[in-house]
């Protein structure tokens, strides 16, 4: 399988380079972040559709093997994890919880899954979320990281925002959408969906859930999305303010960032500023 997209600056790291890998559904990335927060190398695979875990965990072997790059030593390591099973749970309400009750509630049976937990200082919330076993076990004999987080619990952590606000993560057939009213974190949820319509349909219905007026919302796109498609103009039909996201300005980018949309993977290098 080659990468959508490569971009590696030096053959060969300094040791006080960072790695961060972000696993989800879709896809893999691997970013190397430098001590001068410079972005040094940059790669991104998308999994084929349906691909089973036994073959992801495959995959992210051989893909170690054959990039040399991912096989040195690092200053530190974290993994990110973006499945959709996740959901947030008040610390009040933590001490006497079935994890895994909980998580099925919500997203049906969880088999041969590890349950982990984040918690969300801000918001003293504890983000309960699973991890397949065989990605645990393939990531864990890979890398020696030294902080496992899920994409959700960054998400809070990003940019203050004021008023009412949309935050969304496209991958395929499938996003993240973080609800801010009037500047305080309501929620975080996932959604599968097969044509655009779908997405409308989820984020209108969770507008209208917290009473907030869609014509005075910002939605913040990111991810899998193109400026030029119907998921887009869909978008524009019902939401009046939409925001693709930029590359935060913390981190120097490669040239070869230019070729590519922005807002593709704006949301990973806003999370490395919150890891």
């Amino acid at each position: 399988m080659k990468p959508i997209f490569k971009i590696q600056v030096a053959e060969s790291l300094s040791n006080d380079s960072k790695l961060f890998i972000e696993i989800n559904l879709s896809s893999i990335s691997y970013i190397l972040i430098d001590a001068k927060n410079t972005c040094s190398a940059f790669i991104s695979y998308q999994f084929p559709p349906d691909i089973s875990n036994e073959k992801t965990a495959l995959f992210i072997k051989e893909t170690v093997s054959e990039q040399a790059i991912l096989q040195e030593s690092f200053a530190a390591v974290t993994i990110i994890y973006g499945y959709p099973s996740s959901i947030f749970i008040p610390s009040s309400f933590m001490e006497n919880i079935d994890k895994k009750a909980v998580l099925e509630l919500v997203f049906g049976d969880i088999n041969d899954a590890y349950i982990k937990t984040n918690f969300v200082a801000k918001y003293q919330m504890h983000n309960i979320f699973t991890i397949p076993k065989q990605i645990d076990a393939v990531i864990s004999y890979l890398f020696d990281a030294d902080k496992i987080v899920h994409l959700s619990s960054l998400i809070p952590e990003l940019i203050p925002f004021k008023k009412n606000h949309l935050y969304c993560i496209f991958s395929t057939n499938y996003f993240t959408v973080q609800l801010i009213k009037d500047g305080d974190f309501k929620t975080i949820l996932h959604f599968h969906y097969k044509i655009p319509e779908d997405v409308v349909f989820y984020l209108l219905q969770l507008c209208h859930c917290h009473e907030v007026d869609q014509s005075d919302l910002m939605v913040h796109l990111s991810g899998m999305i193109d400026q030029q498609s119907t998921l887009n103009d869909e978008l524009n039909s019902y939401f009046s303010n939409l925001k693709f996201q930029p590359l935060p300005e913390a981190f120097d980018y490669p040239n070869d960032f230019k070729k590519i949309p922005a807002h593709y993977f704006s949301y990973l290098f806003e999370m490395l500023l919150c890891v």
